[in-house]
C-alpha cells in the first residue's frame, strides 16, 4: 500500500492511499490522476504507507512512469516562414530530418534541414541577415497544395501537387516529381503528372502489385468545372517513371489516404463538393477496396458525411480501426462553416465501415485537416480549422481518447494558428510535435507557420 500527496507544501493536498496489490502481475496500471491543477508548479509525493493488503507478501512499491498533460506554448515551438502557408509535410532522408513548406501564395515550396547542433530549422545562408533561410526552394510552381514523400528502392522523392497555372491561366496543369541527388543532396526535377487542379497526391504501395501514386483532382477548367477525374500512376521499373493506371470519377476531390485492414487494402477519397457546379456543398465521399481480380480500385461504400470534406484519415486504436472525415461546410447558396467531423469506425463483420451507429461526432469550425498521434499510451487527435473567412486567430482543437471515443482538450490550443492548412505530427529529438501552416493572418498571406511542441 503507498499513500499519494499532492501539493502539501500549499496545503492543497491530502494524503490518500491506494493498495497496489494484485495476483498477478501486471504494468502500466493508472494509480493517480487529477485534472485539477492550476498554472504553475506542482508537487506530488509517493510513500510506501508501512502497510499491506493481507494477501501481500511484502511491502515493495514499483513505479512504472509519471505522465503529464499533453501541453502547447509558442515557447516550444520551430518558426517556419511562409507565403500562403498550405502544408508542412516532415521527412527523414538518412539521419536527417526535414520539412517542406507548401507556400500556394508564393508559388514555391521551400525545404528546411533540421540543424540538431543550434537546434534550429534555420540554415543560414551567410547573407548577414537574421530571417530564417531554407535549405533548398523548388521554384516555378503552379499554387501547390501538398507535398509526398516517398521511397522506391534506395532511393528518396517527393510529389508536388499542383492546382492552378496562373500563366495559362488554367487549372489543367501538371503536378511535379522529384528526385533526391545523393550527390547534391538536393531535389531534382524528374517527372511531369497531368491532373486538373491536384489538391492532394499518396503514395501506396500493395505487396505483388507495385508501386503507386494517387492524385486528388478538385477543380477543372470549364466545362469540367467539380466534376474531376483523380488519378492512379503506377510506378514503371523498365523506365522509372510512373505510369497512368486508373481514373477515379470524383467531385471536387480534396485529399486522399490509404490503409491496410487485415489482408485488403482500402482508398479513402474526400469530395468536397456535391455537384458538378459546386453550389451544393454537402456531399458524398467514397472507400474503394483493392480488386485482386481487376488489380484496380472499386468502390466498397459511399459515406455522405454530411458536408464537404476536407480530409480523410486512417487510423487504429488497438485492434480497432477507424476513419475519420473532417468537414469544411454544408448547405447549398450560403454556407454553413459550424459543422461537425465524423468518425466512423469498421464494422469486421460487415467487412465496411459502420455508418448506422459507432459514429462519433467531432464539432469543428470549417475543419481543414487533422492528425492522429499517440504520445506513450495516449492516443490524440489535432484538427486544423480554416474559419471560412479572412479572420484571424481560430482555434485549433486537439481531442484526447478516453477508451471509447475522443473528448476535447477544452483548454489546449495552439498558439497563433491562424486558418491552418494541412497539419500533420512529426518527432524531433524523441519529442512530439505538430506541424501547423497558417495560410493568411487578417488577409496577410506571409505569416509565419509553427512546428508545434505538443506533449
Amino acid at each position: 500500500i503507498d499513500d499519494v500527496e499532492q501539493d502539501s507544501d500549499a496545503g492543497t493536498g491530502g494524503t490518500q492511499a491506494y493498495d497496489l496489490y494484485s495476483s498477478s502481475t501486471t504494468y502500466k496500471n493508472e494509480i493517480f490522476a487529477t485534472t485539477s491543477l492550476s498554472a504553475g508548479s506542482h508537487t506530488i509525493k509517493i510513500m510506501p504507507a508501512g502497510d499491506k493488503n493481507a494477501s501481500s507478501s511484502g511491502y515493495k512499491l514499483n513505479l512504472d512512469a509519471f505522465q503529464t498533460p499533453l501541453s502547447m506554448d509558442s515557447s516550444n515551438r520551430f518558426v517556419i516562414p511562409t507565403n500562403g502557408g498550405y502544408h508542412l509535410k516532415p521527412f527523414t532522408i538518412g539521419a536527417n530530418q526535414y520539412v517542406a513548406a507548401v507556400n500556394i501564395a508564393g508559388d514555391d515550396v521551400k525545404i528546411y534541414k533540421f540543424d540538431s547542433t543550434n537546434n534550429t530549422f534555420d540554415n543560414d545562408t551567410g547573407d548577414g541577415q537574421s530571417d530564417i533561410d531554407a535549405y533548398q526552394t523548388i521554384s516555378s510552381m503552379t499554387d501547390p497544395t501538398k507535398v509526398e514523400f516517398f521511397t522506391i528502392g534506395s532511393d528518396s522523392y517527393i510529389a508536388i501537387a499542383n492546382y492552378y497555372s496562373s500563366l495559362v491561366p488554367s487549372y489543367n496543369t501538371n503536378s511535379k516529381i522529384y528526385k533526391w541527388n545523393t550527390s547534391t543532396l538536393q531535389f531534382d526535377f524528374t517527372q511531369n503528372v497531368a491532373i486538373n487542379g491536384c489538391y492532394d497526391v499518396k503514395k501506396i504501395s500493395i505487396p505483388g502489385e507495385g508501386d503507386f501514386l494517387a492524385f486528388a483532382s478538385y477543380y477543372g477548367d470549364s466545362p469540367i468545372q467539380f466534376n474531376t477525374t483523380s488519378k492512379i500512376y503506377k510506378w514503371n521499373t523498365s523506365t522509372s517513371t510512373f505510369d497512368s493506371y486508373q481514373s477515379i470519377s470524383t467531385v471536387g476531390a480534396n485529399n486522399i489516404d490509404f490503409t491496410t485492414i487485415g489482408s485488403n487494402y482500402y482508398l479513402a477519397i474526400s469530395f468536397g463538393r456535391g455537384n458538378q457546379s459546386g453550389t451544393v456543398w454537402d456531399a458524398t465521399s467514397k472507400v474503394y477496396k483493392w480488386n485482386t481480380s481487376t488489380h484496380q480500385f472499386d468502390v466498397l461504400q459511399s459515406i455522405s458525411t454530411g458536408g464537404a470534406a476536407t480530409q480523410s484519415t486512417f487510423f487504429t486504436i488497438g485492434t480497432d480501426n477507424y476513419l475519420l472525415f473532417v468537414n469544411y461546410a454544408s448547405g447549398s447558396g450560403s454556407s454553413d462553416y459550424t459543422i461537425d467531423s465524423k468518425i466512423y469506425k469498421w464494422n469486421s463483420t460487415n467487412l465496411n465501415f459502420d455508418t448506422a451507429s459507432n459514429v462519433q461526432n467531432i464539432a469543428t469550425d470549417a475543419g481543414q485537416s487533422a492528425a492522429f498521434f499517440n504520445v506513450g499510451s495516449k492516443y490524440y487527435l489535432a484538427i486544423g480549422q480554416h474559419n471560412g473567412t479572412s479572420s484571424g486567430h481560430m482555434d485549433q482543437k486537439v481531442f484526447t481518447w478516453n477508451g471509447s471515443d475522443f473528448t476535447t482538450l477544452s483548454s489546449l490550443n495552439i498558439p497563433d494558428a491562424y486558418r491552418a492548412g494541412n497539419i500533420e505530427n512529426m518527432t524531433i529529438n524523441g519529442h512530439h510535435y505538430l506541424t501547423v501552416p497558417n495560410y493568411s493572418n487578417n488577409g496577410d498571406v506571409t505569416t509565419d507557420s509553427y512546428i508545434q511542441l505538443a506533449e
